[in-house]
Formats: C-alpha cells, structure tokens, sequence
C-alpha cells in the first residue's frame, strides 16, 4: 500500500466515523432525545449514510486507476445507491437507476432547471481525493476535486465546495510537520484555488474571523449547513477543521455544536483531520462503535476491514 493510499483510507475512515457519529447525534435531537455529554455514550451501531458510501466509491477508482474517471464514477454511485442511506432528495431522483456514466451526468446537468444541484453531496464526499493527492500540485486537486463533483452536481456552489475540502485535506497534509501558520492564512489559501462564488466569499469571511471564543457568532455568519447547500455548509466546516486540525474529536464536536446538519459536517471534518492525523486519532470507542464499511468495497481494495 502507498503512502497516498494510506492517507486517503484514513481520510475515508475518519469520514465515515464522523458521519455516523453525525448521523446519530441527528438522530437523537429529531426523537427528542437530551444529546448525551460524551460521544461514546450514543446508542452503537452508528449508521454511516449517503457521504461515506458516495466516498467508497470515489476511493476505489482512484485506489485502482489513480484518477478520476468521471462517467465511470457517475455509473458506479448509480451501481452502488442504496435508499436508506439518506441522500438529498435530487440524489434519490438521479441515482435510483443503475445506467450509463454519461446518461447520469446528464441528468445531473438537468437537476433544478438546468441549473444542477449546489447540495453538499460533492463536497462531504471529497477528502479522501485531497489526501490521495496531497503531494500533488494543488490546481491539479483542485481539477480533479471538480472531476468527481460534476458526476452529480454541477452547480457552481457545489463544485466550489468540493474543490475547496479536497485543497483543504492536501494543505492541511502538508501543513502537519510544519512551523503553525495562523488559521487565516490556511483558509486565504484554500480559497485562492476556489472558484468565484458565494462559497469563496464565505470562506475569506471565515478566514477574518480568528477568535475561538465567538465560535457561536462564527457559525451564525457562515451558516451551520441546515439548508444542506455546500455554500452554507463547507466554510464553517473548513473553519472548525483549520481551527481544531491537532483534535479530530474536538474538531467534530465543535462543528456539531453549531447544530444544523451534522452528518454532513462531521463527515468533512472528520475526512480531513484522519487523513491529516492518521486513523490513530480517532476515538477508539468511535472507531468500534461504526457500523463496517460495504463488503463489495473491501473486497474490491483486498482488506478485511478499514
């Protein structure tokens, strides 16, 4: 196994235990259910959803080809869409038919009138790609992270955001064993190979805001992820990330506190901060209490777990 496929696994492993610890935190608040003080005490199995099995997709192709192939992508998260893993309403809509890469990319185009969709999808999906191409130059991440967006949303926000969390996973990798930069500056990078958008805008806003103890007004100006929209969601994620990149656990209960939509957010923040830590930095009562990944994408890599 390459160094660049153990990153990218850790990346992947960190975003399905933060999804699923996402998931059942949403899950509590939605049955009325106090939200326990310490993570470990949600209700085993947590449930990963739609991130992490769009993502084992993604890690399989650049696990054998080394890129991305986008129609054979498309055609794979059509192959692999299962119901219950609640995706967005317009990822039911595309995917709930296995077909040709190409017809799935341009149904994807045709999503809200010919506009696409600028759901989170393409962006909580993505770390693993940043970490597989950390040692690459970043506009070639940046290309590749709009490659594997289009597959399903071709909005300009969402393509945004999932440039933006794959530059971010490749940054914070080469930031690791660095001098600490301030915050601002990480995030005034990541966006420099974002393209122009509401979601560039709200990331050099969240790069102007450093003081952790105004977290809360933090959230409010970037927005929590509720509308489930990259733009309301990547920024604060990349903020939390930044931020809180030595504590994988610190920086997903920071993300979640805002509320909004933790699946998704803890799914990026925990993307990249595995990927940029090592899978080491993961709770291991998280880690156990994660429910296993797909057995056809085990099987397909040739490992018994992840």
């Amino acid at each position: 196994m390459t160094a660049a496929q153990q990153r990218m696994l850790a990346a992947l492993t960190g975003l399905s235990v933060g999804e699923a610890y996402g998931q059942q935190l949403w899950q509590q608040v939605q049955t009325g259910l106090a939200v326990a003080d310490q993570p470990s005490l949600l209700p085993a199995p947590w449930l990963w959803t739609d991130a992490t099995l769009m993502a084992c997709s993604l890690v399989d192709q650049l696990w054998h080809y080394g890129a991305v192939h986008s129609a054979a992508l498309a055609a794979d998260l059509a192959l692999r869409y299962t119901p219950v893993r609640d995706y967005g309403t317009s990822m039911h809509q595309l995917l709930a038919k296995p077909r040709d890469g190409a017809a799935v990319m341009s149904d994807a185009q045709n999503l809200f009138d010919g506009q696409g969709s600028f759901g989170v999808g393409a962006a909580m999906r993505v770390a693993p790609l940043g970490l597989f191409l950390a040692d690459a130059p970043l506009n070639e991440v940046a290309q590749q992270a709009q490659l594997s967006a289009l597959t399903t949303h071709t909005h300009p926000e969402a393509v945004a955001g999932a440039v933006a969390v794959a530059v971010a996973g490749a940054i914070l990798w080469r930031e690791r064993d660095q001098p600490l930069r301030q915050p601002s500056a990480i995030l005034a990078e990541i966006g420099q190979y974002v393209p122009s958008s509401s979601l560039e805008h709200r990331l050099a806003l969240a790069a102007a805001m450093n003081d952790r103890q105004m977290w809360h007004h933090i959230a409010l100006r970037l927005s929590n992820g509720y509308q489930h929209s990259a733009q309301a969601t990547v920024p604060w994620c990349l903020w939390c990330a930044v931020h809180y990149r030595d504590d994988y656990a610190a920086a997903i209960e920071q993300v979640c506190a805002a509320g909004g939509n933790f699946t998704s957010m803890a799914a990026i923040v925990g993307g990249l901060l595995a990927g940029t830590l090592g899978r080491d930095c993961i709770p291991p009562p998280w880690l156990h209490a994660r429910e296993p990944l797909p057995s056809w994408f085990l099987a397909s890599l040739g490992l018994e777990t992840i």
